[in-house]
């Protein structure tokens, strides 16, 4: 069934693009779409009546003082295109259940009021194809944008903020630092550190994480870890209390893992962990009840890989090692609101958090030549609540923490990172040493991004 909708405008006042940043963050999209050809027409219009896409186009043009009506048909089409899929590329993934039929919105009106223009949108196999019609007087010309949402191997950015990042503390910092706002350094040497061509304020950037389907997922294998003694574990398992003390190690050996995941819909950006499968990797699966707190170390072992599904908060003291390459997946799941609750989340100088990385240890691995992508925390989050992450640690830390709607603040000034963040909020609140690693020519997904693939 096609959704359509209609929007004239004869004037649009548009600030500068930092302006529009700001305006485009905060278009929301309703579950029914009836919003989405709202969003199309004013991100459109917008783009149209500033000239931005038609002035690049044109600007591609030696003959422009002797444009045709074709062309400025054509620039129409292409300024709407573009300005469509610059749109989905920040959606959340939620939206894209919207296209399983075609979406459609038209504007009239422009380019000195002689042009119209009408956007589709649909989803095509395992491509979104954006299909934008533009017509200048009695002439018509076509634009088609291919995009997927597709697997992503690295970060774009080795740190990334959402929101405005302020009073920020380096001491070595090698990559590059993003955020959808501004970027203030407490001090000029902090700002020099990192240099002024990696440092990205108001880049859009939209990532969404992978988190598991655990609707009717149970494992009848019960653990309790509260004990003071080191302890092995051989097969998944419900944890249903987790306290383990100083000094003591956890031993988690992979070789009877069974489980695998499974995918489904892009737009549900998800997996469902099943017992069977086709996929080769295989994953031992740890399901915690409650708050877990980890004084001691943790050392992976065997030659599968490990998933910690954390229903509440996770508190990490000791290390965290894999004997292996094992992949480790963390997944902090609770769905409290960690900003009014004190019940299973952890509290630091008045902020609750959900997951804490604390003391001196090797988190990740060690090796020479170490790989981040084999350690991930995922922090689940929405728009009606946000789980955050405390790094407070003296820690040499190999990997990723993703969290789209996560508050993550890195505390003790003798941190060395290696790897990347990416959440809502990230506050460096101690001059850290952070290294962005090389593109990584690993296979493994650590999220999902909507991309152009080829225009037609």
């Amino acid at each position: 069934m096609k959704n359509k909708s209609r929007h004239l405008m004869d004037v649009v006042e548009a600030g500068d693009g930092m302006k529009l940043n700001r305006i485009i963050r905060h278009l929301k999209i309703n579950e029914q779409g009836a919003a989405l050809a709202y969003v199309v027409v004013v991100m459109t219009v917008v783009f149209l009546l500033m000239g931005t896409m038609i002035t690049l186009s044109m600007g591609e043009n030696d003959q422009a003082m002797y444009q045709t009506d074709y062309m400025k048909a054509y620039y129409i089409a292409r300024a709407g295109a573009e300005s469509m899929a610059m749109e989905m590329e920040r959606m959340d993934n939620s939206a894209y259940e919207q296209f399983l039929d075609e979406q459609v919105a038209e504007a009239g009106g422009v380019l000195d009021g002689e042009g119209d223009l009408e956007v589709s949108v649909e989803k095509d196999g395992d491509e979104y194809r954006v299909s934008s019609l533009g017509t200048y007087k009695n002439t018509q010309a076509k634009v088609n944008i291919i995009m997927s949402y597709r697997d992503r191997t690295e970060l774009d950015f080795g740190v990334y903020a959402k929101e405005d990042m302020e009073d920020l503390q380096v001491k070595d910092f090698t990559g590059q630092l993003a955020s959808g706002g501004s970027i203030d350094f407490k001090t000029q040497s902090d700002e020099n550190e990192v240099g002024e061509a990696n440092i990205m304020p108001y880049t859009t950037n939209n990532v969404s994480i992978t988190v598991p389907r655990l609707n009717g997922f149970s494992i009848a294998n019960e653990i309790d870890l509260d004990i003071d003694d080191n302890y092995d574990i051989t097969a998944s398992a419900t944890i249903t209390q987790w306290d383990m003390k100083n000094n003591k190690t956890l031993t988690i050996d992979t070789d009877m893992a069974e489980y695998r995941k499974g995918s489904v819909e892009d737009y549900e950006d998800t997996f469902r962990i099943l017992s069977a499968g086709s996929s080769s990797e295989k994953w031992m699966v740890l399901l915690v009840q409650g708050e877990a707190i980890m004084n001691g170390d943790i050392e992976v072992t065997g030659n599968h890989n490990l998933m910690i599904i954390v229903e509440d908060a996770f508190y990490l003291g000791g290390a965290l090692r894999m004997d292996n390459d094992n992949r480790v997946e963390f997944y902090i799941m609770d769905e409290s609101n960690s900003s009014t609750s004190g019940n299973n989340i952890f509290k630091d100088e008045g902020q609750y958090y959900d997951l804490i990385i604390a003391g001196s240890n090797v988190i990740g691995d060690e090796g020479t030549d170490k790989n981040p992508s084999l350690l991930n925390f995922f922090i689940h989050g929405s728009d009606t609540f946000s789980n955050n992450v405390l790094m407070d640690t003296n820690a040499k830390f190999c990997g990723y923490v993703i969290g789209p709607e996560a508050y993550v603040k890195i505390k003790n000034g003798n941190t060395d990172i290696y790897g990347g963040i990416y959440a809502r909020e990230v506050d460096l609140d101690a001059s850290i040493s952070y290294t962005q690693p090389n593109p990584s020519t690993d296979t493994y997904t650590l999220y999902k991004q909507m991309s152009i693939d080829y225009w037609e």
